[in-house]
């Protein structure tokens, strides 16, 4: 993918600022991270698998559990300690991840990857090592000498400040280059994580502060605490895992489908496209196009129960035929019924045959009783099929389609959605 200059701008800006912090801050704490040595040891080998094993908890999102490791070498031992173990574990899983981008010598790319995050981390860390400090927050090491490492009520609120700051700071640079390679709103990546992985946000804060308290009253109890850590981590990475491996095995159902029907599978992959387009042209929510997206890319999985000889006849279909070819949108909803992964999906695979007058299949819907990602997938469905040659027939110029769904609108097609589907046209004729 080729960046936009404004995205390479922002990657090497935010990469600047973090060396600034680095250059600043890190000579002044030598002394202290030399005195602790060894717990910027431990923290930096623990966060560097968190950030190599990742958890993807939802499709195309993740979340490391080095959150928390960050946020607990603030809280013991404030900017020094924090900056110290973000530099070596960032530095060297940032280099084991992006290796190769050097193996296949796109090495303008690795550094740009590999900047980029250290600095984004960096910048994370030093603003919620400030609002720790600003709140009046005290280093847990520094103040074990006298209270044994306990922290007091009162204590957690500079602790819960510098988490949040931390959490703010960290989706907002990660939010400012996701609108700039894919166009999706800034806010979008604060409200995905507020409404799909506040469990899981709230849970590395506390995370954190666990780390902390225990590793200040002694630090062999972290080994206690790793124990169960690990076997979480692990089983929640099997868990995700199986998930993304669902998911995949019935994308590949449809790429099997090549060996069938050429036309099927690159069919599905351009609507799925399209239809992405018109739903962020309509500015549906990230969440929803990405369902859309998703949902469109297997909108034809049911044809898998057609017969070869009905699937590619040259003519027109008999009345039997064609109620066999009707039930593709119910087989294929049922084959992908349950899965967590496709949410909304189902109702998207099952009904987008449905027409705006009800006078469609399976269920005969009408109107906005359609789900919106049904009747969006219609739509870049329909442009598609006119588009490219059938069995039974030449492929229509695009003109030609323009006016064909132009005349559907309002029968077949939901208007507004043509609409969208014509301002999306119009935009890319005017890019190309």
């Amino acid at each position: 993918m080729t960046l936009r200059w404004e995205a390479k701008l922002y990657l090497w800006a935010v990469s600047l600022v973090g060396a600034v912090i680095a250059l600043l801050y890190l000579p002044p704490a030598l002394p202290f991270l030399e005195k602790y040595a060894l717990s910027v040891g431990i923290f930096a080998l623990i966060a560097f698998f968190a950030e190599v094993y990742e958890i993807s908890l939802i499709y195309r999102r993740g979340i490391s559990t080095g959150t928390a490791l960050y946020l607990a070498a603030i809280l013991l031992g404030g900017l020094p300690l924090v900056l110290g173990v973000t530099l070596f574990a960032m530095l060297s899983s940032e280099i084991f991840l992006r290796w190769e981008f050097v193996a296949s010598k796109s090495f303008a790319r690795f550094f740009r990857s590999v900047f980029f995050n250290i600095g984004q981390v960096l910048i994370m860390a030093f603003a919620a090592a400030l609002a720790f400090t600003w709140a009046g927050g005290r280093p847990l090491l520094e103040a074990s000498a006298t209270n044994s490492g306990l922290i007091g009520p009162i204590e957690y609120i500079p602790a819960i400040i510098a988490y949040v700051v931390a959490s703010i700071v960290n989706t907002s640079l990660v939010a400012g280059i996701i609108t700039l390679t894919q166009g999706v709103r800034f806010l979008y990546q604060l409200q995905f994580n507020l409404k799909h992985l506040h469990i899981q946000l709230l849970s590395l804060g506390v995370l954190g502060i666990l780390i902390a308290v225990v590793y200040a009253q002694n630090p062999w109890n972290l080994i206690l605490l790793l124990i169960p850590l690990v076997l979480v981590h692990i089983s929640l990475r099997g868990y995700t895992k199986l998930r993304a491996e669902a998911k995949k095995t019935f994308e590949q159902m449809i790429a099997t489908l090549a060996e069938r029907d050429p036309y099927t599978f690159q069919h599905s992959k351009d609507v799925a496209h399209l239809s992405a387009e018109i739903a962020r042209e309509m500015d549906l929510p990230q969440d929803k196009v990405e369902a859309i997206e998703s949902a469109a890319l297997i909108h034809d999985i049911g044809k898998i129960g057609i017969p070869d000889e009905i699937l590619h006849k040259p003519g027109p279909l008999t009345d039997e035929e064609r109620k066999i070819v009707e039930r593709h949108p119910v087989v294929g909803a049922e084959l992908i019924k349950g899965l967590e992964i496709y949410g909304d999906g189902v109702g998207i695979v099952r009904h987008e045959h449905e027409h705006w007058d009800g006078q469609g299949y399976p269920d005969r819907l009408a109107g906005e009783k359609i789900p919106i990602g049904a009747r969006i997938v219609a739509v870049a469905d329909l442009y598609n099929a006119l588009t490219t040659d059938r069995p039974y027939r030449k492929a229509h110029t695009p003109a030609e389609a323009f006016e064909m769904i132009n005349k559907l609108s309002g029968t077949q097609l939901d208007p507004q959605i043509v609409a969208a589907f014509f301002r999306v046209v119009e935009k890319q004729r005017r890019l190309n």
